[in-house]
């Protein structure tokens, strides 16, 4: 393994635990300060008690505001106390994940779908699977992002290399991914700690009312009439204020409009309710998607897909971060009236809810559009951040080169990803445009579904701009469908073969509709006896030949290999080998050309005395 990003992450864990440890010092002596002027402000109010009242004022302002000071600088220290612990917990699970053990990061099982063309069949999704090895999201909406690039492949040249591009940038600005993701995490609506996947919920739920409430009508339709009301009720609530204070009015007249004011309210009582559960409520969250605009405004960008969606967040006179840390601004004022005193002291004297709806409302109107835009810019972000952070980890991976040429692909010491470098076995493989199928032969646990595993995935981390698990890796973008595991369904009254069939005959109907398709088929028609199941696979793969389908078809059916001889050039054995030395097995997982001629289930049987 490449000590390059493991070094990295034991600096800035040591790095940080310094700044920790300053820190929490830092905010102890200022706690003590804090606790020092409030007691000397309470001997010298007992001191200058018989002094008057003036001089007790005068000791509690001057205590004040040093004491306001020290409170601000205690929050701001707290904050970060939180932040650095976060960055710490970033590097240490990034160490665990080198060595194998990314079970800190979210799995991914709410996407797994055993229907779906390849994704089941790979380990895309679910405990220990390729999402789990790279997401980082921080974001609900980046963590389906993640899914999708995932679960649908890109297949234009161009709109691989830019993210390629865009992806490669990213893994070279491991501060800037990293406090990304620390102030996402510690800025979610639920606890600061706990399940990822009740944050997303929380998370989705929230963008789900966003948009709905984006897309609403808008509630108050007379806004100027409603405007002028306000600011004329907050302006004869301070002339009567004043005129009381002053003894030329009764105090009844204030109460009297203050109680005319409460029944404008309760009359928009409901539009502002409505106002209130779409925007308000959600302050946390709002907080912290501006903070993550603003990250990504302050960054400098250079490929032209970071820059794109940078340029998204820009509006005329201000940034969509200072416009959605508004947005959080009077969310946070609306929930004010929450607090019945304060609700109906402000709501009496200045329409306080009115007030705050309406400017809500005008937010709405001048950012309706931009909103979901925005939104969709943070996604990007934290979706291209997890294949940045895959690729700053695995600095001896590369780039595909993606081509329209002849070649349908070639790789250079390719493995699989979730295998680690140290126990990794890669190898050399290509497929020339002539070749249609490659079938792969090979003994009980020689390697060939790990090996089919090693194509698919690498194929499907090619197509979504990632850098993949090769020292070289050109590819012709195309559809990839998979048959390696299959289940039976007792609910359906479907057997394994069945639902095995069902599931070549969706790749069939793919072929048939002219569509593309590069195909990884692990042991066909298993469910079968072996005569019929010869005489089935024979059938398919001249059907595959037929349809023009290009894969690579494993098998134990050693007798398949001699259609090489009838579809000279068109297809093409590979296989597997192993070797018993001295009483045990052996197997070096190397992929050579011909056909398997090794077998190992008898031995392994008398090895472990289920046969004599």
């Amino acid at each position: 393994m490449t000590q390059v990003p493991y070094d990295f992450y034991t600096e800035r864990l040591n790095d940080e635990q310094l700044r920790l440890k300053s820190l929490v010092k830092k905010g102890y002596f200022i706690s003590l300060a804090r606790g020092f002027i409030f007691l000397i402000s309470l001997v010298l109010i007992v001191l200058f008690w018989r002094s008057g009242p003036y001089s007790i004022l005068l000791t509690f302002c001057l205590a004040l505001i040093p004491f306001l000071y020290l409170l601000n600088k205690s929050n701001k220290i707290q904050f970060l106390i939180i932040y650095y612990k976060e960055i710490i917990s970033i590097n240490q699970n990034e160490q665990a994940c080198l060595l194998g053990d990314y079970s800190s990061f979210p799995e991914g099982s709410e996407f797994i779908d055993s229907a779906h063309p390849y994704t089941f069949d790979l380990d895309i999704f679910g405990k220990d699977s390729i999402y789990q090895l790279i997401n980082r999201s921080c974001t609900m909406g980046g963590a389906m992002e993640l899914a999708r690039s995932l679960k649908h492949q890109l297949l234009e040249i161009d709109k691989i290399v830019e993210r390629q591009h865009a992806i490669n940038e990213l893994a070279q600005k491991p501060y800037w991914r990293q406090e990304f993701l620390a102030k996402g995490n510690i800025l979610l609506e639920s606890s600061k700690k706990g399940d990822t996947l009740i944050k997303y919920k929380a998370e989705s739920k929230f963008h789900d009312e966003m948009m709905d409430w984006i897309g609403s009508p808008f509630l108050f339709r007379n806004k100027k009439y409603q405007h002028t009301l306000v600011t004329a009720g907050s302006s004869i609530s301070i002339i009567l204020l004043a005129l009381v204070i002053f003894g030329y009015t009764n105090i009844l007249y204030l109460i009297l409009f203050g109680i005319f004011q409460l029944f404008i309210i309760g009359w928009n009582l409901k539009k502002i309710n409505k106002i209130h559960s779409h925007s308000g409520r959600k302050s946390q969250i709002l907080k912290k998607y501006g903070i993550l605009l603003d990250l990504i405004e302050r960054q400098q960008f250079e490929s032209d897909y970071l820059i794109k969606l940078k340029n998204i967040t820009g509006i005329s006179n201000h940034t969509a971060s200072k416009s959605l840390k508004k947005l959080h601004a009077l969310s946070a004022a609306l929930d004010n009236r929450l607090n019945i005193l304060f609700a109906i002291i402000a709501n009496a004297f200045f329409l306080y809810d009115l007030r705050i709806a309406l400017k809500i409302e005008k937010w709405r109107q001048l950012n309706h559009e931009l909103l979901p835009l925005w939104l969709e810019t943070i996604y990007q972000f934290d979706s291209l951040a997890g294949f940045a952070n895959f690729s700053f980890n695995n600095p001896d991976f590369c780039f595909p080169d993606p081509t329209s040429g002849e070649l349908s692909f070639k790789f250079s010491q390719a493995g699989h990803p979730l295998i680690l470098n140290s126990n990794r076995v890669n190898n050399d493989f290509g497929m020339p445009e002539q070749e249609q199928l490659h079938i792969l032969t090979g003994a009980n646990m020689a390697g060939k579904s790990t090996f089919l595993r090693t194509i698919g995935i690498n194929f499907i981390l090619a197509t979504a701009g990632s850098v993949v698990c090769a020292s070289y890796f050109k590819f012709k973008p195309i559809s990839l469908h998979t048959s390696m595991r299959t289940n039976d369904s007792v609910q359906n009254s479907e057997s394994y073969f069945y639902a095995e069939l069902k599931r070549l005959k969706t790749l069939i109907d793919r072929l048939k509709s002219g569509e593309k398709i590069f195909i990884i088929i692990d042991e066909m028609l298993r469910g079968t006896n072996s005569k019929d199941k010869h005489a089935g696979s024979e059938a398919l793969i001249q059907q595959l030949i037929h349809l023009n389908a290009k894969g690579l078809i494993a098998t134990h059916d050693i007798m398949l290999g001699s259609m090489a001889d009838k579809f000279k050039g068109i297809i093409a054995n590979y296989r597997f080998e192993v070797e018993i030395k001295d009483d045990e097995l052996f197997f070096d997982y190397i992929l050579k050309p011909g056909i398997s001629q090794n077998l190992n289930a008898t031995f392994l049987m008398k090895k472990m005395g289920i046969t004599l």
